[in-house]
């Protein structure tokens, strides 16, 4: 439990719940991918790239919601500090990566 009220890491127990659920072969990848096209390596450079992108565009949607209601900060304040992280992303002056969790299983035969 958090500030928000739940959990917003719920990563750590998708596995146990695909097993709960009944589904078998459950199996979790973590890989690190690159936030930005500053690898070497042209296949995580192009990645690197859309992960940039992607962040960009997730940095507001879900934190607008949330901000004004549980921090009690206004829209504009929000919005503030989402062009705030945005052009940060943007400038890319750091290395970031970030681990994602790739959570897969099958459904039991019947």
């Amino acid at each position: 439990m958090n500030i928000f009220g739940k959990s917003i890491n719920v990563v750590e127990e998708l596995v146990e719940k695909l097993k709960a659920a009944g589904f078998v072969g459950v199996r979790e990848d973590v890989l690190k991918v690159p936030v930005g096209p500053w690898p070497k390596d042209p296949r995580l450079k192009e990645l690197g790239r859309w992960m940039q992108i992607q962040t960009m565009d997730a940095i507001e949607p879900l934190p607008l919601a949330l901000f004004p209601r549980v921090l009690g900060w206004s829209e504009q304040e929000s919005r503030i500090l989402f062009s705030k992280a945005r052009q940060e992303f943007k400038e890319m002056k750091r290395q970031l990566y970030v681990y994602t969790h790739f959570i897969y299983g099958r459904k039991p035969e019947a």
